[in-house]
C-alpha cells in the first residue's frame, strides 16, 4: 500500500485484524476442491434434515458439469440460476465455476419482465429455475422474447430433502411444485436437474485454464434504485479475495473459530441471489470447511432459525 496515502480510519481498526492481506490468486473451483482435499468426510450441506458431505458435494458438483458440458455450455457462457437458498444453487454454482462459465443470480421474486431483462441483458444460454418459480413467472409465457436462451433446467425442492418429508410435503401439498414440465417451448429445450446429473456419469470434464483476475465467475444485477439494473461482473480473484477478507475479519475477532476449520456450520438466510450471500455466506463457508446450513426463505417464526444452529452447532 501507498504510504502517502491518509489512512485516518486505521486508529479505529480491530485489534489482530490485518491492515493488508496477501491474497491468494485462486479460481473458485480450485477453492472447494482444496475444502474437499482437507475435510472430504466433513458436512458440507445441511437443508431440511438433508445432508450432504464435502466429497459427495464434490460428486455431485462435477456430475453437474459435466453434463451442462454436454449441453454445449463452455467456458465463457454465462446461466441463469433462478433458486432459492437450496443445494441445487451450490451445486450449479460451483459447476459453473468448474467450467469456466459465468454465474448469473436471478432473484427468485423477479417476474417475467425483470427475467427476461436479466437473460436478454447477459446474453445468457441456459437458464436454471425451481420448477415452481418457473409455473409462477413463465409458465406460458412467450420464450422467443428471450433468443440467447437454448436450455431450461427444472428442479423441484423435493429432490434434496430426506424422503419421508419429499413424500409428506408433495402429497399434503406443502411443497411448492410444478405437476407436468415441458419438454420444449420456442427455441427453447427443458431439461430436468437429476436428468443433467445422470448424463454427467461418468465424469469427462473438459481442460479449462482459468485466470482469477480476469475471468468472470459471477454476473450479479443491482437492484435497479436508479435506473435498469445492470450486470456487475466479478472474476474468481474477487470473490475469493472478498471471501478471504472476512475469514480474516471473523477469526481475529471471534479468535474461538480458528478451531473450527472443518467442523463449524454458517446460518444462510440471506440469498444466494445477493453478492453478500454468495461471497461473505456461501464461499466463505466452502473456504472454512463449515457446514453451509441453507434456509429457503426466513422462517415465519424467527426463533426457529435459532433453534436450526444450535442444533446443528453453527
Amino acid at each position: 500500500m501507498n504510504n502517502d496515502i491518509p489512512t485516518p480510519w486505521y486508529k479505529f481498526w480491530p485489534k489482530g485484524v490485518p491492515k493488508h492481506i496477501d491474497y491468494q490468486e485462486i479460481a473458485l473451483g480450485d477453492v472447494l476442491r482444496n475444502t474437499v482435499k482437507d475435510f472430504p468426510d466433513s458436512q458440507a450441506l445441511y437443508f431440511e434434515g438433508f445432508r450432504l458431505t464435502y466429497k459427495e458435494l464434490d460428486i455431485l458438483v462435477d456430475q453437474f458439469a459435466t453434463g451442462l458440458s454436454k449441453l454445449g455450455i463452455k467456458k465463457g457462457d454465462i446461466v441463469g440460476i433462478d433458486l432459492p437458498n437450496a443445494p441445487q444453487f451450490v451445486i450449479a454454482f460451483y459447476a459453473l465455476q468448474r467450467l469456466g462459465a459465468t454465474a448469473n443470480p436471478i432473484i427468485p421474486l423477479h417476474r417475467f419482465v425483470e427475467i427476461v431483462h436479466q437473460i436478454n441483458d447477459s446474453n445468457s444460454v441456459a437458464l436454471i429455475i425451481l420448477d415452481a418459480l418457473y409455473e409462477q413467472h413463465l409458465h406460458e409465457k412467450d420464450l422467443s422474447k428471450m433468443p440467447s436462451l437454448k436450455h431450461v433446467i427444472l428442479t423441484g425442492l423435493g429432490e434434496y430433502l430426506p424422503k419421508i418429508k419429499a413424500v409428506l410435503g408433495k402429497a399434503l401439498g406443502k411443497i411448492p411444485r410444478m405437476k407436468k414440465w415441458p419438454t420444449k417451448v420456442d427455441q427453447v429445450d427443458f431439461l430436468g436437474f437429476q436428468d443433467v446429473i445422470a448424463t454427467g456419469i461418468p465424469v469427462n470434464l473438459p481442460q479449462v485454464k482459468i485466470d482469477p483476475k480476469k475471468d468472470v465467475a459471477t454476473l450479479i444485477y443491482t437492484g435497479g434504485t436508479t435506473g435498469i439494473p445492470k450486470g456487475v461482473m466479478l472474476t474468481h480473484f474477487n470473490m475469493s479475495s472478498n471471501a478471504e477478507q472476512a475469514r480474516e475479519w471473523i477469526e481475529n475477532q471471534l479468535t474461538e473459530t480458528r478451531d473450527l476449520h472443518g467442523k463449524g456450520g454458517v446460518g444462510l438466510v440471506v440469498p444466494f441471489a445477493h453478492v453478500f450471500g454468495i461471497s461473505t455466506g456461501m464461499n466463505l463457508g466452502v473456504s472454512l470447511g463449515y457446514k453451509l446450513i441453507l434456509f429457503v426463505q426466513p422462517p415465519e417464526k424467527k426463533s426457529k432459525i435459532l433453534e436450526v444452529l444450535m442444533k446443528e452447532r453453527a
